[in-house]
């Protein structure tokens, strides 16, 4: 369905992390923490609150993938500007120290990774520009545009930051991860909420820009060798899944502390492959 462009949504870019996270707009990252269950569907609002107020601290894992976006996605000025190899040293020594703490002058607005990642970053990129459908989406587009809009229907304020979009409108998401085939990466898409993800991304888009909800595409690469590289769509019904979901999550969220935080009554019922005596019957 087209339509008109939100006259109050703004698109900054590039979008800085200091910007956007300063920023108490209701994100992505957000509304997936609301999300207990998928099936059946279980909203918690006040889940995504608290995961807001704690976020998580920086893992060598989520180093690792902001440093592959860096990289990847904004190029070899960027990711040189915002990381740097921390020297291989003994830090007990005095010399280590020393090295250590020169270093640290010298790099005091970068992110220290070890020579082991940023070549592992380097093996990712690699993977990705020898990828003939991963090259041609990340061409002459742009990366890390912040779009912050209020919804017009629940009045909540939203964000999102986009990881690339192309010359024709499509957003383009980069997620590196362990199993990029078809069955691991749907399996990824259904564990961490991806999908909810890609349909809050179209809707940012659409907000700004006006006209029908974009295309969207996953560029999933392997963090290991050799760095598999795939290309993923998400089909119609998926996104409508994640459609209905982010609606009910914008009014338990604009509900604030009234909206319930309980599960309600239920009657446990264990899967076939989960009760051994279903499972004999369906071999008697």
């Amino acid at each position: 369905m087209s339509v008109n462009q939100n006259p109050f949504a703004v698109c900054e870019y590039p979008c800085l992390d200091s910007r956007y996270f300063s920023d108490a707009s209701l994100n992505a990252s957000t509304i997936k923490a609301c999300v207990a269950s998928l099936n059946p569907l279980a909203i918690v609002s006040q889940k995504g609150r608290v995961a807001r107020a704690n976020p998580p601290k920086a893992s060598a894992a989520l180093v690792t993938g902001s440093a592959a976006h860096a990289l990847i996605l904004e190029g070899e000025k960027v990711y040189a500007a915002r990381y740097a190899v921390m020297p291989g040293v003994d830090r007990r020594t005095k010399d280590g120290k020393a090295e250590i703490a020169a270093w640290l002058l010298d790099n005091s607005n970068k992110t220290g990774i070890t020579e082991a990642v940023d070549k592992q970053v380097r093996a990712m990129g690699a993977a990705v520009r020898s990828n003939t459908d991963a090259r041609r989406l990340l061409r002459n587009g742009k990366a890390e545009q912040g779009i912050f809009w209020t919804d017009r229907t629940t009045h909540v304020a939203c964000k999102a930051k986009l990881d690339y979009v192309t010359p024709e409108g499509v957003v383009v998401d980069l997620k590196t991860c362990g199993d990029a085939t078809e069955d691991g990466f749907s399996r990824a898409v259904a564990n961490f909420r991806y999908h909810v993800q890609a349909a809050f991304y179209r809707r940012a888009y659409r907000e700004f820009f006006g006209g029908d909800l974009p295309a969207f595409r996953f560029i999933a690469v392997e963090k290991t060798a050799p760095h598999s590289v795939a290309v993923c769509d998400i089909d119609d019904a998926t996104l409508e899944a994640a459609d209905d979901i982010i609606n009910i999550a914008l009014r338990l969220w604009s509900r604030g502390d009234s909206a319930p935080k309980d599960y309600g009554c239920f009657t446990v019922s264990l899967r076939r492959y989960q009760n051994h005596l279903l499972e004999m019957e369906g071999t008697a």
